[in-house]
């Protein structure tokens, strides 16, 4: 007797070691801690179902998951040295750093495969197009405008973007190498 009591006692402490885990398990995927200044995406059943912003956030275990986080500050992407045939026929290689705001981060997650790509192909088309119009003088003279002819043609392209809420393109640099 004294054994299968000992038995039963291993046995149902093991189980209530299991369950105690399961519940820490489950606690810890229910609460959810966003730092400040990101948001997470939350989706439930691969669906979106809603933005968790700053703070504690608790979810539906094992039916809610967190698709993306995503940081509200101002982001910074670099585009690589890519060369440039102004209209004298001169190659030059330029390089850029954009700087920008993502507005609404549930169009940015969703209506955009990658956002800091897209934006480094949209400003690097607008430069080539712009410094493609230009003798090689000209942009080597006017890199220190305010408002270069480039940025506010990229502006205007990534409208697009701006008029449903997704990105804000703060500013941008160019350097150039001849």
């Amino acid at each position: 007797p004294v054994a299968r009591l000992f038995r039963v006692c291993v046995l149902g402490s093991t189980l209530l070691i299991l369950v105690v885990l399961f519940v820490l398990v489950v606690l810890l995927q229910t609460s959810k801690i966003v730092p400040q200044t990101h948001v997470k995406i939350i989706e439930r059943l691969v669906k979106y179902h809603y933005t968790a912003d700053a703070g504690l956030n608790m979810i539906v275990p094992f039916l809610d998951s967190v698709r993306e986080t995503i940081d509200l500050r101002e982001q910074i992407t670099k585009i690589e040295p890519q060369p440039v045939i102004t209209r004298d026929n001169v190659t030059m290689e330029v390089d850029a750093v954009i700087y920008y705001l993502v507005a609404d981060p549930v169009r940015a997650t969703y209506e955009v495969q990658n956002l800091p790509w897209g934006l480094g192909q949209l400003t690097l088309s607008a430069l080539r197009h712009v410094l493609g119009q230009l003798d090689l003088e000209h942009p080597l003279s006017s890199r220190e405008s305010p408002t270069p002819q480039w940025l506010r043609d990229t502006v205007a392209a990534e409208s697009h973007w701006r008029s449903r809420g997704q990105t804000q393109l703060g500013r941008a640099s160019v350097w150039e190498r001849v």
